[in-house]
């Protein structure tokens, strides 16, 4: 990653945006977000959605410290924080857009859900794409050809998961299920995914699919983004049984369900390291929605 890729976005536009940044480092001061086992203990608000830089340096993730939900950068290296998103709506499930300094999140404005592109070079935003259908939860291919979404077309009662091609201009429909299908997320070689189903039991199964539309259950229980291993052996996903909030993985075919953490309150949305040396995630405490990090096994 350019070791430039925060400095032409924190050149503010307007005097708000300079108070809002300058407000949000001096609670950074302290954090060790690069330690085991760490806890962002002094941002105040929710930390959700934490996604790992190409380079492993970056966290991006989403907070309501400000009211709405925006998008965050945590630098891991210096812990220091950088707000990137300063809109009246609320900004969630960021990502990074494969080989380009520039993520994308989506919001609801004007009563439907987009995608929107945030250019971290030049600080604009812009609609991913242009088609009639609401779009949110984005995933990349590795080559970014393709962006995988959960969306939902004017005729459609139920979200279902789509895909548009930046290359040939299309979108299509990968599945439609029985309920309502979300947070789908590519495999880092491009083969698979993965896609979250709540029926209409209210039920939520998690599936591994193909590009053929083939389906596999993986597992019956579950909650919020899951993700894979570098290698997509394994699927990282949070969960609860009877008595206890775990961080789980599951080998890709399925089996081998390990507990990776355990505890007494509810976790979610596991993101795994480039090098699959640490693992991000969101953990509630008595003070919101914290991002722990904490080390994986060799």
């Amino acid at each position: 990653m350019n070791s430039h890729l925060l400095s032409p976005i924190y050149r503010t536009q307007n005097l708000i945006a300079g108070v809002f940044l300058v407000l949000l480092l001096s609670l950074s001061i302290g954090l060790k977000a690069q330690n085991a086992n760490s806890v962002l203990r002094n941002l105040k608000g929710n930390q959700t959605f934490p996604s790992w830089s190409p380079d492993g340096r970056y966290l991006l993730y989403q907070s309501d410290v400000f009211g709405n939900q925006d998008v965050f950068l945590l630098d891991v290296q210096t812990d220091s924080v950088h707000r990137l998103t300063f809109a009246a709506s609320n900004e969630e499930h960021p990502v990074w857009v494969p080989g380009k300094n520039a993520v994308v999140y989506d919001s609801k404005r004007n009563g439907k859900y987009h995608l929107y592109l945030l250019d971290l070079n030049t600080g604009k935003e812009r609609l991913l794409f242009h088609r009639n259908v609401e779009a949110r939860e984005a995933s990349f291919t590795p080559n970014r050809q393709l962006v995988v979404f959960s969306g939902l077309t004017p005729v459609e009662d139920s979200w279902g998961i789509f895909s548009y091609d930046f290359v040939y201009n299309n979108l299509n429909t990968l599945i439609r299920p029985q309920g309502n299908a979300g947070f789908p997320v590519v495999s880092p070689g491009g083969r698979k995914m993965v896609y979250q189903l709540r029926n209409v039991m209210n039920r939520t199964i998690w599936y591994q699919a193909n590009w053929y539309g083939d389906d596999q259950q993986l597992v019956n229980h579950g909650s919020g983004r899951p993700a894979w291993s570098p290698d997509a052996w394994r699927l990282y996903y949070a969960g609860k049984d009877a008595e206890n909030w775990s961080v789980y993985s599951v080998r890709r075919n399925g089996q081998s369900v390990l507990r990776v953490a355990t505890y007494d309150s509810p976790v979610s949305d596991p993101a795994v390291s480039p090098d699959g040396k640490q693992l991000a995630f969101s953990l509630k405490t008595k003070n919101g929605w914290k991002i722990q990090i904490i080390k994986l096994g060799n």
